[in-house]
């Protein structure tokens, strides 16, 4: 798990260049307006999520087998709880048509994702996203990129 303010994105080597070029230009085109829904940033290889939600009091955990997900804010605030999977116990099974586990994990860190910073969470990495912050409930545009793990550096 990555957690910093999107300024240093380009400081992190994640991903290969001609990727992480393709994700920093399509990260600059985004403000609080851009549309919902899925944006292909290169086919299945790496795409984005926009979505509009409240954040939430209970939530569970998940992990990704295929792709690396990034999260950051247009609007809003919340907490993101995350994990080590060793241990965990599976609650749900592998569901392909979404890439995702849920888990019950028995220990949890958190980390505060606001306007100006971003999440990366690996494949396997469990984390429960959109959960309510200290300033309680939120109406929250988020960014969700998924980049193929086939393009890690």
């Amino acid at each position: 798990m990555i957690f910093d303010d999107l300024v240093n994105f380009e400081d992190y080597v994640i991903f290969e260049e001609e990727a992480t070029a393709k994700i920093s230009a399509f990260l600059k085109t985004l403000n609080k307006s851009t549309e919902l829904g899925k944006h292909v940033i290169d086919g299945e290889n790496i795409f984005a999520n926009i979505a509009s939600y409240d954040t939430r009091a209970e939530g569970e955990f998940e992990a990704h087998r295929e792709y690396v997900d990034i999260q950051l804010l247009l609007v809003g605030d919340e907490d993101i709880y995350f994990d080590s999977a060793i241990g965990a116990e599976v609650t749900k099974e592998y569901e392909p048509d979404c890439e995702l586990f849920k888990f019950t994990p028995e220990t949890a860190g958190k980390c505060n994702l606001r306007v100006g910073n971003f999440a990366v969470f690996m494949p396997y990495e469990l984390h429960m996203p959109n959960m309510q912050s200290a300033k309680g409930q939120c109406a929250n545009i988020k960014v969700v990129v998924k980049v193929h793990k086939s393009l890690l550096a």
